[in-house]
């Protein structure tokens, strides 16, 4: 039983050994800017680690991912390239902090550029099949850099819907309903003395112009958008309607009408799911608690 015991052991630090080999060298080769030899590595990486990702330390998933995701970009496979280093964000935790934010901003941001406008013209030529991706990708982009500008997603949950992708729209709509996305915004504008034009404003630098005594701006104002939060629960309810995910549709709508307890539509969509599920029993009860 010991000699087993000390086998498995051996296994076990002969496995995390390979594991840090194999990506240390995929991290030095992409540092290096040997994309093939980078390829490479990953590929022997994965081939140690196999699905399960749970056993490997964050601070080498992080390289890992790293290589991987600046790799695939260098190639040209941007989509997967962004949802690559989107999961060193994902990392984070009380007791590990991701290190390579500042490396991946300055490769991707001519990128990001790139990507912006290409999902801009295509949203604006309503070729929504690739726009909806582009966004996706823009996204998946900065967060990767550290900044989770969930505006993206939002943009790429539409326009997924508007291409009939729905699988892909109900998984966008999941992710900013599940993160408490409002789209609720604050923009600060001010007027530009010499050139007399209004201007946007980050917060920092409104609130120190408008402590300003004769500084160069004035006409302080605000502009706080809606909220969207009811529309993406409705919205993804009927895509799940839609897609026949009748349980999830019911779920999300239940949750749903917690939130906004007099939608419509959110009503009906559970009351259709019930009716298409064969749930028959439960559409008479929502009715009458919707009554």
């Amino acid at each position: 039983m010991k000699k087993i015991m000390l086998s498995l052991a051996m296994v076990s630090v002969t496995f995390a050994f390979a594991q840090k080999k194999e990506i240390n060298a995929a991290f030095k080769a992409i540092e290096a800017g040997d994309v093939a030899a980078a390829k490479t590595q990953v590929s022997a990486a994965e081939a140690v680690i196999g699905a399960n990702t749970s056993s490997v330390d964050p601070a080498l998933l992080e390289k890992l991912y790293y290589a991987k995701g600046i790799a695939l970009l260098k190639s040209g496979n941007i989509g997967e390239g962004a949802s690559t280093l989107a999961k060193i964000n994902g990392l984070k935790t009380s007791k590990f902090t991701p290190t390579l934010a500042g490396k991946i901003g300055g490769t991707i941001s001519p990128i990001v550029q790139a990507s912006n406008k290409a999902a801009m013209d295509a949203y604006n030529a309503k070729n929504y099949a690739v726009a909806g991706p582009k966004f996706r990708e823009v996204y998946d982009l900065l967060r990767a850099a550290g900044q989770d500008n969930k505006q993206y997603l939002y943009y790429s949950a539409i326009t997924y819907a508007l291409a009939e992708d729905k699988a892909n729209a109900i998984n966008a709509y999941n992710d900013l309903i599940n993160s408490g996305y409002t789209g609720v915004e604050t923009k600060y504008f001010a007027k530009n003395k010499k050139s007399g034009a209004v201007e946007e404003l980050d917060k920092t630098s409104w609130d120190l112009m408008k402590k300003t005594a004769n500084g160069d701006y004035t006409d302080f104002k605000t502009e706080t958008s809606k909220s969207v939060e009811e529309e993406l629960y409705e919205t993804n309810a009927s895509l799940m309607l839609d897609t026949g995910k009748y349980d999830d549709a019911i779920a999300l709508a239940a949750k749903g009408l917690q939130k906004f307890p007099k939608n419509i539509k959110l009503g009906e969509v559970q009351g259709l799911a019930y009716y298409k599920s064969g749930k028959n029993g439960s559409v008479s009860c929502q009715l009458k608690s919707s009554g």
